[in-house]
């Protein structure tokens, strides 16, 4: 997969987030989010979600691993030289910050940045949906009365 961001332009590329949809939850397999590194707290990455709680995901070594609750499965799209979870494992839900929605400069590779189809070779998805957690609408209720 061709790199979705380039960290190596002399231009540094500048982002549109979501927070707010990572608040309610609307994120998953396939999405760019940024967030806080397992290894060191105040370092923050963009990566892709690979896999989330319970799914069956093939690690680069070729080892299945089974991603456990509240936790996910993360890699960058340029494998060679991307530091993700292949090396520091599951990444906990809470460490994401937020959602990339669209590369804003440099302006000669602005657009949006599309959900990536995460295929079977790489993942077997659970039987949950792709959406990690999933909230009811009796929950977002609640959080959307707790914001006003």
């Amino acid at each position: 997969m061709a790199p979705t961001l380039d960290g190596k332009s002399d231009t540094p590329n500048r982002l549109l987030l979501d927070r707010m949809g990572i608040f309610f939850g609307l994120y998953g397999r396939g999405d760019v989010v940024a967030m806080r590194t397992p290894d060191e707290q105040n370092a923050f990455v963009v990566k892709r979600i690979i896999g989330v709680a319970g799914d069956t995901v093939v690690t680069r070594s070729g080892e299945p691993v089974v991603v456990p609750e509240s936790h996910l499965w993360v890699e960058g799209d340029n494998a060679q030289t991307s530091i993700d979870s292949n090396r520091y494992g599951f990444v906990p839900v809470a460490n994401v910050e937020s959602r990339v929605v669209a590369k804003i400069w440099p302006l000669h590779d602005a657009g949006l940045v599309s959900r990536t189809h995460v295929g079977p070779e790489k993942v077997t998805a659970s039987s949950r949906w792709a959406l990690v957690p999933a909230i009811h609408a009796a929950e977002l209720a609640t959080h959307a009365a707790a914001i006003h």
